[in-house]
């Protein structure tokens, strides 16, 4: 017991240190991101090399300016020691950052060539006992509360954006740094498994209209990277391809987790997360599988995030 109580102690004492400055300790995390940053971009130059993907700068550049505005605003901060706002700025530089770099490690995931696995999906939520078509057949006597669950689905970035900017503001630091390092983590899961696992989507399979109507064009787009033509990526396209697991149910866990230690938020912010997942199946989006997936996904992707806090709190606390 005594030795818990330590262990907690000694986390706790790491954790007020690291909310006290703007010390070395935010310096290693910033170094972890921008080092993830570089392996991610070194990887989309080998796409862009052999797996024939390219963007257009010029839908890129509008993301390149904010990100160059936000470093210099948070420059500007640190450089006045206002250590809060810094931590803001920077959670915001990287959530963007994080959120745009993926594109290319998914496309060349999709440009493996494997066989659209929708029917398995379909094959495992009849496994399972919920079923896409039951779900949208028990909501069609409710057409309001289809389309609040679409609204509901939306909201993930909000979430999101709340989940990077008041654990700083707050004096939470460690949990905000658990939210990114969670994404990191959860999206080096997802994206292997979206190489060797992909499927189009339950609109597809059971034909019937997507609730969002860029997705009709999800089919066309990835019999499109099969081929061995030159692919555009269409970055303002921000429907994304993976299925399964579902990265909406793995965003709104880590997410919620972020916000969980407010207590006045905390429940509001359970009850938003709940219905956030259970809108992936409501709208169609995706397969029952792929929320089941996306929770495991989660699960490991915040055990390690919070390992990292562990640490970096035991390294603060000694020294």
């Amino acid at each position: 017991m005594s030795t818990v109580v330590e262990g907690q102690r000694i986390r706790e004492v790491g954790r007020l240190k690291m909310a006290a400055a703007v010390g070395p300790w935010e310096g290693r995390f910033h170094c972890l991101m921008a080092a993830a940053a570089c392996a991610t971009l070194l990887i989309s130059l080998a796409g862009w090399h052999f797996c024939k993907l390219t963007i257009s700068l010029r839908q890129a550049a509008p993301m390149l300016v904010v990100l160059a505005v936000l470093l210099g605003v948070a420059g500007q901060y640190r450089w006045r020691g206002e250590r809060r706002l810094f931590q803001v700025v920077m959670m915001v530089f990287w959530i963007i950052l994080v959120t745009n770099m993926h594109f290319f490690p998914m496309y060349m995931a999709a440009r493996t060539d494997v066989p659209i696995s929708d029917a398995l999906f379909a094959r495992a939520d009849r496994a399972i006992g919920i079923e896409v078509p039951n779900v949208r057949a028990a909501l069609a006597p409710y057409p309001w509360l289809s389309r609040a669950m679409l609204q509901i689905y939306m909201t993930l970035i909000p979430l999101m954006t709340l989940a990077a900017v008041l654990p700083p503001l707050m004096n939470r630091m460690d949990k905000a740094k658990e939210f990114l390092i969670g994404c990191i983590v959860a999206a080096s899961i997802s994206l292997p498994i979206f190489a060797c696992l992909q499927a189009v989507g339950p609109w597809q399979y059971y034909d019937f209209a997507p609730a969002i109507p860029s997705l009709g064009g999800k089919a066309a787009m990835m019999a499109e990277l099969k081929t061995d033509q030159v692919f555009m990526i269409d970055v303002t396209n921000r429907d994304g391809l993976i299925e399964f697991p579902s990265f909406h149910v793995v965003l709104t866990v880590l997410a919620a987790a972020a916000l969980w230690p407010f207590r006045w938020l905390r429940w509001p912010t359970v009850a938003w997360a709940t219905l956030i997942v259970i809108s992936t199946i409501t709208t169609g989006i995706h397969y029952s599988i792929d929320v089941v997936g996306g929770l495991l996904v989660a699960g490991v992707a915040l055990a390690a995030a919070r390992a990292y806090s562990r640490w970096e709190s035991r390294l603060a606390a000694a020294d």
